[in-house]
């Protein structure tokens, strides 16, 4: 017998249309929040990771071996929504006018941003040209070893009897008479820009006040060292002894968000500034719990 081939067709396979249209709908639908869980997972797992300053400060020197106020520093962290970093005219009272750490690299970093850095000091002479509006040779010299030729147009400005100007377009120097010396600063580089550590998320919807959060807790930890000092009367202190008391209260009043910082070499978030940690906080001092006292 005849071998009987029988061929069987296979029929070819066809793209399931609806069911693959499915299934990109549903990891269309589910992408984000995956992606969503997993940003909040590693946000909520690394915000204790401390963050480089442009400028290495330390609370650790300031705060715990200086014993400086916070507010001394974040001065509107008692007058309103937010603490602020703080303006550079504070750092320049120690770091500038007193010359504390004055060799110190980042000292001299900071100081470029106060006022500048230095290029050289002027003759006594050169006092009287810049009085009469005119740039001394010796600014030219200077400025010409530093990689910088004065156009015609450069000008002088009199800013004080110890201060003037150098103008040339935009670029600006100035001319410092300190301790019976002239020198000669740079423009000042741009603002620092310090990294931000703490950020209460969707801030545009949750009205945080570090005022109201200060005013609450302040007065409560004061009345607790005081309990603890047996101190009676307060007012009866003297006022450098008010002022230490009320220091210890503030920082203390600090730490309940921001941790100690003052153990702190460089600065790091330590509470995660979620709903829920703030609402565990309202239940233990029986605060307002209501959405309308945060959400406005």
């Amino acid at each position: 017998m005849k071998n009987i081939h029988i061929s069987i067709p296979i029929p070819k396979r066809r793209l399931n249309v609806k069911k693959n249209l499915a299934i990109f709908a549903v990891l269309a639908l589910f992408t984000p929040f995956f992606l969503i869980f997993l940003g909040y997972s590693y946000g909520y797992h690394n915000y204790k990771k401390a963050r480089v300053q442009p400028i290495a400060f330390t609370h650790k020197i300031h705060v715990g071996q200086l014993n400086m106020k916070c507010t001394q520093c974040h001065l509107y962290a008692d007058k309103g929504p937010f603490a602020t970093t703080p303006p550079l005219s504070v750092c320049k009272t120690c770091h500038v006018d007193q010359g504390v750490k004055a060799n110190s690299p980042q000292i001299q970093k900071l100081t470029a941003h106060i006022q500048g850095k230095l290029l050289g000091e002027l003759p006594p002479e050169t006092e009287g040209q810049l009085a009469h509006a005119k740039i001394p040779q010796t600014i030219h010299d200077i400025l010409k070893k530093n990689g910088t030729n004065l156009s015609e147009k450069s000008t002088v400005r009199f800013v004080s009897s110890n201060e003037w100007e150098i103008l040339d377009g935009k670029k600006l120097w100035t001319v410092k008479k300190e301790q019976n010396k002239l020198k000669l600063y740079s423009n000042k580089p741009p603002y620092i820009e310090w990294k931000r550590i703490h950020r209460i998320p969707y801030v545009s919807n949750v009205g945080f006040t570090h005022k109201r959060h200060v005013r609450y807790f302040l007065p409560r930890y004061l009345q607790q060292i005081l309990e603890k000092k047996q101190i009676k009367d307060f007012y009866s202190l003297p006022s450098s002894q008010r002022e230490e008391l009320e220091k210890q209260a503030l920082k203390q009043t600090c730490y309940q968000c921001h941790g100690q910082v003052e153990q702190m070499t460089i600065p790091r978030k330590v509470s995660p500034l979620k709903m829920g940690w703030c609402i565990t906080c309202h239940v233990k001092h029986n605060a307002p719990r209501d959405c309308w006292t945060c959400h406005q």
